[in-house]
């Protein structure tokens, strides 16, 4: 995921309503139906991560190697988890005994999350999920991703600064002109900041139409507040994600990375769907 939060402020704010437990897609075009996407759509009501789904990492390509995560931050599959109804993405200490670095930014001390789907099943559709977002400076992601390009519904910190909890849902779409993600003059990014009433530390449900490879519709508890255009066709499969990020913030304190009652991302549910006739 490749965000920028200096562009991000630059945009416009809209303003919405706040959120609800209840979600379900848009109206569908006259003469056609919603049908659910499996592979893409989990109740989290187990106790462990559904492997023919998921996985607790970035995935595995023959094309390329995916990140670890931004430095200082490093995923780690152990921070995952599934129970109680929902599913778990901590960001905490690697290691607990050792100090912290503070005057080596690639110095990897943050253990983040990360959860991928198994296969590139996503393609036009809608895609939506509930999420309560860490209460750390930590980015709480819902995205999607192919070689060529990539949707993030929503990239909001929870804690950005000390005592003040995070109400912002940026959303962007990002070409990668050589057809491999990454930053810098190969990303052609276009981004869209929406202002939320209530933190994003709390409930929302976000939502995403991948209508045609020219338009992308955002959804915040089930209120459209978004159109984009991306700066190209984004018309491939793609892989599902959900993960946390340190990423050019106010660095998380020990003891934040250590309150197991505020350093988790929770996903209550996804669910996906495409078009039929």
């Amino acid at each position: 995921m490749h965000v920028s939060f200096s562009l991000a402020t630059a945009l416009g704010l809209v303003g919405v309503l706040a959120g609800s437990a209840a979600a379900h897609p848009p109206p569908p075009p006259t003469g056609q139906t919603w049908q659910s996407i499996p592979e893409l759509s989990d109740e989290f009501n187990g106790t462990s991560l559904d492997a023919a789904r998921w996985r607790p990492g970035p995935p595995a390509t023959s094309t390329y190697r995916y990140w670890a995560g931004p430095a200082p931050g490093a995923f780690q599959a152990n921070n995952v988890s599934v129970h109680d109804g929902s599913l778990w993405l901590r960001s905490t200490l690697i290691d607990k005994a050792a100090p912290i670095p503070t005057n080596d930014p690639s110095k990897r001390w943050i253990g983040t999350a990360c959860v991928s789907s198994i296969t590139r099943a996503a393609s036009f559709g809608y895609y939506e999920a509930r999420i309560r977002g860490s209460q750390l400076p930590v980015l709480s992601s819902f995205w999607m991703q192919n070689d060529a390009s990539e949707i993030d519904v929503q990239e909001g910190v929870g804690m950005p600064k000390e005592h003040s909890p995070g109400r912002v849902m940026l959303s962007t779409t990002h070409i990668f002109l050589n057809g491999k993600p990454g930053g810098g003059s190969n990303d052609r990014p276009k981004s869209q900041v929406t202002k939320m009433d209530t933190p994003l530390t709390e409930w929302h449900t976000y939502g995403v139409w991948w209508k045609d490879p020219e338009t992308i519709i955002y959804y915040l508890d089930d209120h459209e507040v978004a159109r984009q255009a991306p700066n190209g066709a984004i018309d491939k499969p793609m892989f599902m994600f959900f993960d946390t990020e340190q990423h050019h913030m106010r660095l998380p304190t020990a003891a934040e990375l250590n309150d197991e009652s505020a350093n988790a991302m929770q996903v209550d549910w996804v669910r996906s769907y495409s078009l039929k006739q």
